[in-house]
């Protein structure tokens, strides 16, 4: 139970992680303390008046990260993130990167607006379903044990970050990675 928690709340961290970062680099406030989980209408996201209003009603959340989370309090997660940001700076770097590299695009040059603010939490999504996915599969091949090779967590992220930077297809080629190593050929 308590490595099931344990997981739940470093995936839902590094999505703090990775918000924190989405705002710091639109100039946006810090998020506020937590509140009750509301997703917010069609109307009220169009009614929005400032680009940090129509932000904060788009901005991806979750019942967990709420006042109605039966799971974690918001307490919990600050340890967490300094703990990731010890163990596994690249999970802040890789959003801070992403974000900067969007900013700094030509077609997003001079003020924030809407479409500016879409694109970013797209690819917060995206940079965030990857690194689950990378953590999840860290955890099945420690309980599969396939992994004898990277007995460091470090290690094995670091290889995977490598992946992620440099390759769209990291999972593909981190598949044929395991699938060498489950025939013995590494």
């Amino acid at each position: 139970m308590a490595r099931t928690l344990n997981a739940n709340l470093i995936l839902e961290a590094q999505e703090v992680v990775g918000l924190e970062e989405l705002r710091d680099v639109l100039g946006f406030a810090p998020l506020g303390p937590w509140t009750k989980y509301r997703e917010p209408s069609e109307e009220e996201i169009e009614a929005a008046s400032t680009i940090e209003e129509y932000y904060t009603l788009r901005e991806p959340r979750t019942n967990i990260r709420s006042l109605d989370s039966q799971l974690f309090y918001e307490k919990s997660f600050p340890p967490v993130m300094a703990f990731l940001d010890k163990r596994i700076p690249s999970i802040r770097t890789t959003y801070r990167l992403k974000f900067a590299e969007i900013r700094s695009s030509p077609d997003a040059k001079g003020p924030i607006d809407i479409k500016i603010v879409d694109k970013m939490i797209d690819e917060y999504i995206t940079i965030s379903l990857r690194i689950r996915d990378i953590i999840s599969l860290w955890e099945l091949c420690k309980l599969l044990r396939l992994f004898h090779d990277f007995p460091d967590f470090i290690a094995f992220i670091n290889l995977l970050n490598l992946l992620f930077i440099n390759s769209n297809v990291y999972l593909c080629s981190l598949n044929m990675t395991l699938m060498a190593h489950v025939r013995g050929s590494i």
